[in-house]
Formats: C-alpha cells, sequence, structure tokens
C-alpha cells in the first residue's frame, strides 16, 4: 500500500509538471482553451451513464464466482467502448460533415472514449487488488504525455498537447490489455449492462457533487469578488488537496475490498471488523495533516510573504475536506448498498445554503467558511446516524461521533484561542486514539507495509 501511495505522488508530480510546461509553452491564451477542453472532457465522461462507477460497486457485492465476473467485466467494457463511440462520431460528424466545430473537437471526443475506458479498467484492477499495477498504468500515461511534451515542445499547440495526453492514455490501455484475459464481447449481458447503470448513476452523482463541494470555497471567493483574496483562496485549495493526497489515495485504493465487506444482502450482515484499522489510519493522518498545515507560517513567513494569510485557510480547508475521511466506513457502506441518494440530499442542501450566505449582506468569506465547516460537520453527524439505522456496525455511534467532532473543535480553538489551542485539539485527540485503540494501532504499524489494511 505505501509503494501504491508513494508512485501515486510520482504520478501527481508528474502531472503537475506537464501543466505548467503547457503553460509556459502555450501561452496563456492557449492555455486556457487547453485547459477548458480538459474540463469538457471530464464531464463528456460522465455519457458513461455511471458504468465506471457501477462496475466496482457490481463487483463488491458479487458472490456468483468468475464466470459473473466474466460478465461484468465484457459488459461494463462493451457500454464503454460503445458510448464512447457515440461521442466521437458525434463530434467527428461536426467536424467533417458540417463544420461547425474545430478539430479540437475531435480529438476531446477520442480523449473521452479511451478516459471512460480506462476508468473502468481502472476499477477492475482496484477489484483484483492490483494497485501497483493501477499506479504503473497511470505513471505510464503520465510520464509518457510529459515525454511528448519535452520532445515536441518547439512545435507544441493546442491540438499537439491533447494527441499527446491521447498517445499516454493509449499506451496505458495497451498495458491494461495486455494482461486482460476473462473478456469477450460474446460474454456481455443487457441485464448486466442496465444494473451497472442503476447502481452506478447515483454513485456518478455524488462523485461529481463531492467534488464541487470540496471546492465550494473557491467558487464562492470568486462570486465575492475578493480581488487578491481569491488568489489565496487557491493556493490554499491547493495546497489541502496536496496535504490530504496520501490519504485520499489509501481511501481510493481501499474503496472496493470495504464495500465487498460492508455490502448487506438481503437478510444478511456485513463482515464484523471491517473498516477498523482504516478507520484509526484515517484518523491519525487527519490529525497529521491538520499539523502539517500549522507548519505552513512559519515556511510562508519566511519564504511568501505574500501569501502569509492563507494559512488559516490552509487549515479550514483540511478541516472541512477531512470528514470524508473520517466518514470513509459510512460512505462504503452507503454505496455498495445503493443507499446514497438521501446523502446526496444532504450535500445539496449544504451548498445551497453556502451559496445563500452570499446574499447576506456583511458577512465575512472567513465567517462563511467557519459555517461551512459546521454544516459539513452537522452533516457527517446525519450520515452517521443514517448508516448506524439501516445496519452499518463498525464501532460504537459514541466513537464515531468523537472522532467526527475533530475537526469542529480544531476550528473552534483557532476562533477562540489560535494556532497553541488547534495543537492542543490534535495532541488530545491523538493520545485518545493511541489509548484506545492500541491493537489496532499496532496491527497498522505493520499493514502500512503491505495490502492488509482494510481488516
Amino acid at each position: 500500500m505505501l509503494n501504491f501511495v508513494l508512485l501515486r505522488v510520482v504520478n501527481m508530480i508528474l502531472n503537475g509538471a506537464r501543466g505548467l510546461a503547457l503553460a509556459a509553452i502555450l501561452g496563456a491564451r492557449e492555455y486556457g482553451i487547453f485547459g477548458t477542453l480538459i474540463v469538457l472532457q471530464q464531464y463528456l465522461s460522465y455519457a458513461a451513464l455511471g458504468v465506471r462507477e457501477g462496475v466496482a460497486i457490481r463487483l463488491a457485492r458479487n458472490a456468483d464466482g468468475d464466470a459473473d465476473t466474466r460478465t461484468i467485466y465484457s459488459s461494463a467494457l462493451c457500454w464503454g467502448l460503445g458510448a464512447g463511440s457515440i461521442i466521437v462520431c458525434i463530434f467527428a460528424v461536426l467536424h467533417f460533415g458540417v463544420e461547425k466545430v474545430p478539430l479540437y473537437f475531435v480529438l476531446i471526443g477520442l480523449l473521452s472514449l479511451a478516459s471512460i475506458v480506462n476508468e473502468i479498467f481502472i476499477n477492475i484492477n482496484r477489484h483484483e487488488h492490483r494497485l501497483a499495477k493501477v499506479a504503473g498504468m497511470e505513471f505510464v500515461y503520465q510520464g509518457g504525455a510529459l515525454l511528448l511534451v519535452g520532445i515536441f515542445w518547439k512545435w507544441m499547440t493546442v491540438r499537439g498537447a491533447l494527441l499527446c495526453l491521447l498517445a499516454g492514455l493509449i499506451a496505458s490501455l495497451l498495458g491494461y490489455l495486455a494482461t486482460l484475459r476473462t473478456v469477450s464481447w460474446r460474454a456481455a449481458s443487457w441485464p448486466i449492462t442496465k444494473d451497472l447503470i442503476r447502481i452506478g448513476i447515483p454513485a456518478a452523482m455524488f462523485s461529481a457533487v463531492v467534488v464541487v463541494f470540496n471546492s465550494c470555497f473557491v467558487l464562492i471567493a470568486n462570486a465575492m469578488k475578493l480581488g487578491d483574496v481569491v488568489g489565496h483562496v487557491v493556493l490554499a485549495a491547493n495546497i489541502s488537496v496536496m496535504l490530504l493526497f496520501g490519504l485520499n489515495a489509501v481511501s481510493w485504493g481501499l474503496a472496493s475490498r470495504t464495500m465487498s465487506r460492508l455490502y448487506l444482502p438481503a437478510g444478511g450482515a456485513t463482515t464484523s471488523g471491517a473498516t477498523g484499522i482504516s478507520d484509526v489510519f484515517f484518523r491519525l493522518g487527519v490529525i497529521g495533516a491538520v499539523l502539517l498545515a500549522l507548519c505552513a507560517q512559519p515556511v510562508f513567513n519566511r519564504f511568501m510573504t505574500e501569501y502569509a494569510g492563507s494559512v488559516q485557510f490552509i487549515l479550514y480547508f483540511c478541516l472541512f475536506q477531512s470528514y470524508s475521511l473520517l466518514l470513509f466506513g459510512e460512505s462504503n457502506f452507503l454505496n455498495v448498498n445503493s443507499r446514497l441518494p438521501p446523502v446526496l440530499g444532504g450535500y445539496l442542501v449544504v451548498m445551497l445554503i453556502l451559496a445563500g450566505t452570499l446574499l447576506v449582506d456583511g458577512l465575512a468569506y472567513l465567517a462563511i467558511v467557519r459555517i461551512g465547516v459546521v454544516l459539513h460537520f452537522a452533516l457527517a453527524l446525519c450520515i452517521a446516524i443514517y448508516a448506524k439505522r439501516i445496519g452499518f456496525s463498525e464501532g460504537t455511534f459514541r466513537e464515531r461521533a468523537i472522532a467526527l467532532c475533530f475537526p469542529l473543535f480544531c476550528m473552534l480553538a483557532d476562533l477562540l484561542v489560535g494556532i497553541p489551542a488547534v495543537i492542543a485539539v490534535c495532541a488530545l485527540y491523538l493520545i485518545g486514539n493511541l489509548a484506545v485503540h492500541r491493537e489496532r494501532t499496532a496491527v497498522l504499524l505493520g499493514a502500512l507495509f503491505n495490502r492488509n489494511l482494510a481488516k
């Protein structure tokens, strides 16, 4: 697991390096066009109608052995190829037939097709616990695209940049195909495909909403037209993502295995202790991320004095986003058992309330961020109660509620006293977790270096 996380970090660095290189080579105008096209491609990937997400859920529920697994693989890939091909055909007709769109869009269609199929391959390999292969193929994609940008930088255009990404993605797909042995178009099943769509659409919608939810403060800062403060907010948002990147990588890697253990068939029960060690891991990891966020203050004071005011934003954004990690067990339980719609509604209500704060005259931006942390705590508590009521049995509710209070207590400590109080809260929670979960912590230290974290 540790090797997987480290390779994911390397891939993130390669992605950032490619972005910086393209920004310098293309210039602001063309890089803006390129970035807009990439956002469009990400939205077009949802044309798979949740099959990318549905395949992970369906595999986690699968109890019928290899034959059913082969049908799921084949159905998902056939649907992904079909949905992506329709996107390509639409843009090809618009470009070559009626000449309404530039060639960029045909390349975006091809990227969408490759991306949909790639995501399905990723979920298949995650289900088979081949995390090293997933990280390796991502390295092929990121490293290959960066290498091509470096080779052809003198002739680089928006079209060339898209071709570099497409070539890297195709290389990744070829790597997956080279070891694929259990897929055939004859094994595809329309009933299975419909089931993948049915269970996948809510998961896809939830994933998209959470992405917007975690970046809502950047959107609010732009809506308030805060000028230079927007730069502080964007920097803080990026740093908070980096601080939580390793934890989110582990969360993603454990999702398939955890969902398999948390599936609640009719008349059945979940596996006891399915998230015990991972719960401790994420709680300790969040404490570590908060302490690292506080370390930004002396670094900014010495090297980036212009952004010294960003540290409080970094802290609050980390606290705000950490609830997704603290709810790791509940989220996977609700996802695999198709109980996400009420949770999705809760996130939309919180976003609506935060948007409504823009209508309140004189409400400071930092006050809105604090309101967001409080609302996210209330939502997280409701999600924990909801999961318990429908069968989630990991730990006691008291234990989980205390863990969910950590981000709220840190925010209140900073508001009332300052950074020393936040450090004190972190120390109390660290001592409490180590004292209460001594055995789990001991197992965790060994599990970090193998693939058994989700016990």
